[in-house]
């Protein structure tokens, strides 16, 4: 009768990425995890040329790229294995606003960009000079996108910052601007002024 032959499959080569493949971040690190055999160990990022590892390797990413992972084994047979990295975004987004609309409660218009594809997740407008960081009191962003305006009242008078984060923790760079806000002041008139009453008028300071 016929025999039956059983071809060895070839060991793989596995990957792990953090943050997860389907986390948006400014960086991935790839580790890759070869098979527990003798050999020959590379591994090609991008286009660049094959790197010869004699362990476990971790590959950090700064862009979306490709990781290409092989191993000739003692018995001269080759394993390969490749993947794509994505979700990288590590371009800071960028902030403009206008100045104070004064027929419009002293509001300023932000407007707030993001090119590097995650899309903007907030922004922050403080008095205060201390950069940001992640974990700021960012007003969220939602939905999530790639431009945003906004309005922002101006309760006095001053030098604002104006931030914005993306989904990948991207912070923009700082930006300032010192606004003006026009107050109504109230004051009494003089004595004896409309039937001897004390009259409330105001005026406007810019």
């Amino acid at each position: 009768g016929d025999e039956c032959g059983e071809s060895e499959s070839l060991p793989m080569i596995d990957f792990m990425v953090y943050p997860a493949p389907n986390v948006w971040s400014n960086q991935k690190e790839v580790q890759i995890i070869y098979p527990d055999r003798n050999g020959e160990k590379s591994y090609k990022k991008d286009n660049g040329s094959w790197n010869t590892k004699n362990d476990d390797s971790r590959v950090i990413f700064t862009e979306n790229g490709t990781l290409e992972a092989r191993m000739k084994l003692d018995d001269g047979k080759i394993t390969e294995s490749k993947m794509d990295v994505g979700n990288i975004d590590s371009i800071k987004p960028t902030v403009s606003s206008s100045n104070p609309d004064y027929t419009d409660s002293n509001n300023i218009t932000i407007t707030l960009k993001d090119t590097g594809g995650s899309n903007l997740k907030g922004y922050l407008v403080t008095t205060s000079s201390a950069t940001p960081t992640i974990n700021s009191s960012w007003k969220i962003i939602s939905p999530s996108v790639s431009d945003k305006t906004v309005k922002y009242k101006i309760e006095e008078n001053g030098t604002y910052y104006i931030y914005a984060i993306d989904n990948a923790g991207n912070i923009s760079e700082k930006y300032s601007k010192k606004f003006n806000v026009k107050n109504t002041v109230t004051y009494d008139a003089a004595p004896g002024t409309f039937g001897g009453g004390t009259t409330k008028q105001s005026y406007v300071l810019t």
